[in-house]
This record gives structure tokens, C-alpha cells and sequence, in this order.
């Protein structure tokens, strides 16, 4: 992690940097598909969408779970791997 030209170092209290990734479940009644949004200043999850179907949705429920949760200034980063599940997912400006 790179900040303020400091390799490793975050300021207290700043949140920029979001991962998100998808990952499956396997259950008794088929497959549980977990997406999750990680804040990787505080390595905190925060936002998170479960379906029995890897949707854009899921992904998309899990973002916008993790800005209403976080509130991130403008600025903010987010980072996934760009799969068929996160693809076209609409984004919305924050006020």
C-alpha cells in the first residue's frame, strides 16, 4: 500500500482504498455465493451480499452496502478483479 509516498503507512481515519471479491460456499442445498467489500487501510469488511446465485447484483449490493456503511469522501478507490459478476454494475455519484 503506497500513501502520501510512504509505503505501508495510511493516516488514521482515512479510508480510500476498497477491495471486493467473490467467493462460493458450498452448502447441503447447492452453492452460497459471498461477495464482500474489504477496507484495506483498516482491513475491515465492509459491506457484504450473499445470493444462491453470482449475480451483478450481488456485487453491486455489496458495494453500495459498503458506502452507506463508510460514507467515502471523493477520491475513494475500489478495486475487483473486473469478473462477468462485477461487470456493468451502474454506479452512482455521491452527493
Amino acid at each position: 500500500m503506497i500513501h502520501d509516498g510512504q509505503v505501508g503507512h495510511t493516516p488514521p481515519g482515512v479510508t480510500i482504498w476498497y477491495a471486493a471479491d467473490v467467493t462460493y460456499i458450498p452448502t447441503d442445498e447447492g452453492w452460497l455465493y459471498l461477495a464482500g467489500v474489504k477496507d484495506l487501510a483498516t482491513r475491515e469488511i465492509i459491506g457484504h451480499a450473499m445470493s444462491s446465485r453470482m449475480t451483478k447484483e450481488l456485487t453491486h449490493t455489496a458495494l453500495e452496502r459498503a458506502i452507506r456503511y463508510r460514507k467515502p469522501r471523493p477520491g475513494c478507490i475500489h478495486h475487483s478483479d473486473r469478473g462477468s459478476s462485477t461487470a456493468r454494475c451502474p454506479t452512482k455519484k455521491q452527493s
